[in-house]
């Protein structure tokens, strides 16, 4: 009997765990993804981003050592067919999953900004759980991302000396949704700030590493004053400008024209006093039945060779009288600001006094 001894310690060694198990603890996935094409199909096990197996033509896949237990499938079926489904993983053995449905794909506008003005260039983006993972977004910190399968997802936005920035969004199928980050300048554990990741356009970086629209007075435009940073002031309504803090009691809005400028408040009197303007939603604006926006009020005056070439800078009626685009008018009041209502060749037109 005692010769079996060393037997028998063998064998209770095996039997509690002294040999390889691992074939146990993961298993094998098979499936046909409906409608999938192959050049763009992909499946892959969420928050395991190297599990992961290309689709064959006719939609079959297979995924080898999947731990076993729940896992929840990330499926690409082409470029704009996706699904997302829950598994149950059994070791050691294929599970056959059959036929996938899959529904319209949805597609997230991603778009960064830096609240300190700071430029994105290498900043990247990630869709946690996902196979997408570290994709470049544009200087402007935009990227399209998809398809994605509907269901709940976690964007992070990675940017070169700035702090991270992340957002939460549920994307139904089919659905195009805006997502928007914003990342915060500087990241102390990057040092230099903008000195490193430089400003963007129309900005200029301070010793402190901050972007800053100025340093000095003289990188302001006329009548504008650089104070903390900013350059301040109060322009007259229909300049151009970049923050409300340029325009005085006024707001810098941007108008139906797409231009950025400072608009007076007309308040509850409904009456403007600037002359060429009216109120329309509480401010003062160029008179929308003669001027397409502040651009076309400041080009009254300006010089012309034919009726067409006044109409192309957005005098809606504009003439051009004594090779001065201008228009026809009533009284002064309708003028732009330096302008009255006066005769020309036979007709009352708006004359830069």
């Amino acid at each position: 009997m005692r010769a079996l001894a060393p037997y028998l310690a063998v064998v209770l060694a095996l039997g509690c765990g002294g040999f390889e198990n691992a074939p146990l603890l993961t298993g094998k996935l098979r499936g046909q993804v409906e409608g999938a094409d192959a050049a763009a199909g992909l499946v892959a096990v969420m928050g395991k981003q190297h599990l992961r197996a290309r689709i064959e033509a006719g939609g079959a896949f297979e995924l080898t050592e999947v731990p076993v237990g729940t896992q929840e499938l990330f499926v690409v079926a082409s470029k704009s067919r996706a699904a997302r489904l829950s598994v149950e993983v059994r070791g050691g053995r294929y599970t056959e999953l059959g036929a996938i449905a899959t529904t319209a794909a949805a597609f997230a506008e991603v778009r960064v900004a830096a609240s300190g003005g700071q430029r994105l260039k290498g900043a990247t983006l990630s869709v946690e759980a996902t196979p997408y993972q570290g994709l470049s977004l544009s200087d402007s910190g935009e990227a399209r991302v998809g398809p994605l399968p509907a269901g709940c997802y976690r964007f992070e936005a990675a940017v070169p000396g700035l702090r991270s920035a992340s957002a939460e969004a549920c994307l139904s199928a089919g659905e195009d949704r805006e997502v928007l980050l914003a990342v915060t300048a500087p990241d102390p554990s990057s040092p230099g700030g903008c000195a490193v990741t430089g400003c963007q356009e129309g900005l200029t970086c301070a010793a402190d590493g901050s972007c800053v629209e100025c340093l000095t007075s003289q990188q302001c435009g006329n009548g504008l004053s650089c104070e903390q940073g900013k350059c301040v002031g109060s322009l007259p309504a229909c300049v151009a400008c970049t923050a409300d803090w340029q325009c005085g009691q006024g707001k810098c809005l941007a108008l139906d024209s797409g231009e950025l400028a400072c608009v007076e408040p007309c308040g509850d009197s409904g009456i403007c006093s600037v002359s060429g303007f009216v109120c329309l939603e509480g401010g003062c604006v160029p008179n929308p039945a003669q001027l397409g926006g502040c651009y076309a009020y400041n080009a009254v005056g300006s010089p012309c060779s034919s009726d067409g070439a006044c109409r192309s800078r957005g005098l809606l009626n504009g003439v051009c009288a004594l090779s001065a685009c201008t228009f026809e008018c009533s009284e002064t009041v309708e003028c732009p600001e330096g302008s009255s209502c006066g005769d020309r060749g036979g007709r009352k037109v708006c004359v830069r006094d």
